[in-house]
């Protein structure tokens, strides 16, 4: 074991064929710092005051996977971003019967669901008005044979195989065209 310090806080020792790095001083950060062209800075904080948070204190600081830095997170100062600079990004829940949820503010204060990709049902739901600017087409079916849409003059069902049907299913009821 290695203490560091003058009451021999800072610990670095291996137990169990495993390294340890710490802080034993109750609430009592570790920082790891780095030489950035003659500035020195803090690139990793790990926060004992916040549940061992770990912490990349520095706006457009990224945190980057993958060999050829491929994934990212980072934030800078204003906004915040997901970067993945090769491949396909998957959203992936295992446990039965969950959701993926997509969140944003709802406009007075509080946050809303947008969109849920329901395990359960399976079924995606959308909570709140999804627009499509102008050309731009809602379309449907594996070959996106039908298609749904406004140009900025026009609006337009068009089907491009088969029949179109409009069924009415409840009893008595009308198909009312105005």
């Amino acid at each position: 074991e290695i203490a560091l310090g003058a009451g021999g806080d800072g610990k670095i020792y291996s137990h169990n064929d495993h390294l340890y790095i710490g802080n034993e001083t109750s609430d009592k950060d570790i920082y790891i710092r780095a030489n950035d062209g003659g500035s020195h800075g803090t690139a990793i904080l790990i926060d004992a005051s916040a549940d061992r948070k770990v912490r990349l204190p520095n706006d457009d600081q990224k945190f980057s996977i993958g060999a050829g830095d491929d994934f990212q997170f980072y934030h800078n100062g204003t906004n915040s971003y997901i970067d993945n600079n090769t491949g396909h990004i998957y959203f992936t829940t295992y446990e039965d019967d969950k959701n993926l949820v997509f969140r944003t503010d709802d406009g007075s204060g509080g946050v809303a669901n947008y969109l849920i990709m329901d395990g359960g049902s399976n079924i995606t739901t959308v909570h709140k008005n999804m627009r499509f600017d102008d050309s731009v087409h809602a379309r449907f079916g594996a070959g996106s044979d039908l298609r749904l849409y406004h140009d900025g003059s026009n609006s337009s069902i068009e089907n491009h195989t088969g029949n179109l049907y409009i069924d009415q299913n409840t009893d008595d009821g009308e198909i009312i065209f105005r």
